[in-house]
């Protein structure tokens, strides 16, 4: 399930938004086409090593701003652009971008404490996990428009976020669970997802 863009936002004036879909393919972008010692070269120096001497360094944020292939990156920056805009209008850019780089952080250092693996990871996986886990507490009845593929075909049609998202976690969830049956680290997402949920119920006790 792929989201494409939400029923709340009329106005597509994001600029925080936009700004972060830039970096992270303009940077992404940047890697991809290094030769094979360049992008290893990048990765050893960026990339964040969960493992206790790396925890506090800066590599906590330089990570989110890499991605291991065009895939990665293109997924991560649909859900950026299907969740951002909103977020970015209802919060304000300040707490939109500060969620956005705490949530990151919130993933690495749960990645940190509990992966059974020290291979070096990256990605906006757990920035992106935290929007999505704020928006379902901002906009429970938002309607999210999104590409679902049905064995031949990909099909597209709104589904209610109350659904869409509790559906999302409950997969990243099951990820966290059965961390060897993947490479993609699930417990970043989780991470996102949890500061995200925080976040967003301090934002919405403050709007009542």
């Amino acid at each position: 399930m792929l989201p494409l863009w939400d029923d709340v936002t009329k106005d597509w004036r994001a600029p925080l938004t936009w700004l972060l879909i830039l970096a992270n393919t303009a940077i992404s972008l940047y890697v991809f086409n290094l030769p094979p010692d360049g992008q290893a070269g990048i990765v050893e120096r960026y990339a964040f090593l969960p493992n206790l001497h790396e925890s506090l360094s800066p590599r906590l944020l330089t990570s989110a701003y890499l991605h291991g292939d065009y895939l990665h990156l293109i997924s991560n920056m649909v859900f950026l652009f299907a969740f951002g805009p909103s977020l970015e209008r209802r919060l304000g850019r300040i707490s939109f971008l500060a969620l956005y780089h705490l949530a990151a952080l919130a993933g690495w250092l749960l990645y940190a404490a509990l992966a059974r693996e020290v291979a070096p990871a990256i990605g906006a996986s757990g920035a992106v996990s935290g929007l999505v886990a704020a928006y379902i507490l901002l906009f429970p009845r938002a309607r999210i428009f999104t590409a679902v593929w049905l064995v031949w075909f990909w099909r597209a049609f709104y589904i209610p976020a109350w659904v869409y998202i509790p559906v999302w976690i409950a997969i990243q969830l099951a990820g966290a669970l059965n961390p060897e049956e993947t490479e993609i680290a699930y417990l970043a997402h989780i991470g996102g997802i949890l500061l995200g949920l925080g976040w967003g119920g301090v934002a919405r006790m403050r709007r009542r």
